[in-house]
């Protein structure tokens, strides 16, 4: 059930975007420190919905499941 809701907050958040990100500045971004971690947190959000969300939905899970261990690290 949580990685139903992983997907489904995968695919369903921020649906208002139109334009395909670069996704190579979106993995940047999440792999630069330095950077805030929301913005971080969504660029990585951003990479896993529109890089493979579609093409590849089992490496989403992974990487979704990844991004939720991750936040709930940082909120210690």
């Amino acid at each position: 059930m949580k990685k139903l809701l992983l997907i489904i907050f995968i695919s369903f958040s921020g649906l208002c975007l139109t334009a395909h990100p670069n996704l190579d500045s979106l993995l940047s971004v999440w792999n630069d420190h330095d950077q805030n971690d929301s913005l971080r947190a969504n660029a990585y959000r951003d990479y896993i919905r529109f890089g493979i969300f579609f093409s590849a939905p089992d490496s989403a899970c992974i990487l979704a499941e990844e991004l939720s261990n991750w936040y709930r690290k940082i909120q210690k």
